[in-house]
């Protein structure tokens, strides 16, 4: 996904780490451009494009992220394009409400 914002972010984040997993913000992409303001000042934005991804905490996973940096991004780039299946809670709200509006009740 296409992100803006005003601080020059790095190429990876871990935001959290519970229950074995961590939580990564992956960066890639990342420009610079200066934008003039209506009274005239100026300021930089940066943009870039990131995706989330959730990996196996391990001992080493700075060192896993940035060894395998491209390989990781483009699968966070897949799972973000991959329709989510509908769960089997939703599967049967929607035979529910099938059935509901075909018998008019």
């Amino acid at each position: 996904m296409q992100v803006e914002g005003s601080v020059k972010p790095d190429s990876y984040e871990i935001k959290t780490i519970e229950n074995g997993m961590a939580i990564v913000l992956l960066r890639k992409n990342i420009s610079e451009k200066t934008i003039e303001n209506e009274d005239g000042s100026t300021d930089t934005l940066y943009e870039y494009d990131e995706v989330e991804v959730e990996l196996i905490e391990r001992n080493n996973l700075e060192s896993y992220i940035e060894n395998n940096f491209d390989m990781i991004f483009q699968a966070g780039v897949e799972e973000e394009n991959t329709p989510n299946e509908p769960s089997i809670k939703e599967r049967l709200e929607a035979v529910e409400e099938a059935i509901v509006e075909s018998v008019g009740i």
